[in-house]
């Protein structure tokens, strides 16, 4: 593992960036994969909406809620499971 301290702070963030938005389109695919129903069925959304967290239609597409059920649980531990294993790849194992 590289030290990030001798590698240049744009790049870094140009990484994160990149991690960033590859984690935007995953979860979207995923999203689009499952499909509506069996989001409906794997997860719950929040009932009660206020000012401070309504979103918008991109917001709500993506947003699932939490699992409720186990297949709710593998989709979000395969989520994040990649999200952040090809994340820290990325960021610290690929060399600048």
């Amino acid at each position: 593992m590289t030290g990030l301290e001798n590698v240049d702070p744009s790049l870094v963030l140009h990484r994160l960036v990149m991690i960033c938005l590859a984690a935007f389109v995953y979860i979207y695919i995923i999203s689009f994969i499952i499909g509506q129903e069996r989001r409906n069925k794997w997860f719950h959304k929040r009932k009660n909406y206020t000012f401070f967290n309504k979103k918008g239609f991109l917001g709500e597409y993506l947003n699932y809620g939490y699992p409720c059920t186990i297949p709710g649980f593998i989709v979000t531990f395969i989520m994040y499971g990649g999200i952040f294993g090809v994340g820290y790849w990325y960021l610290f194992k690929v060399p600048y």
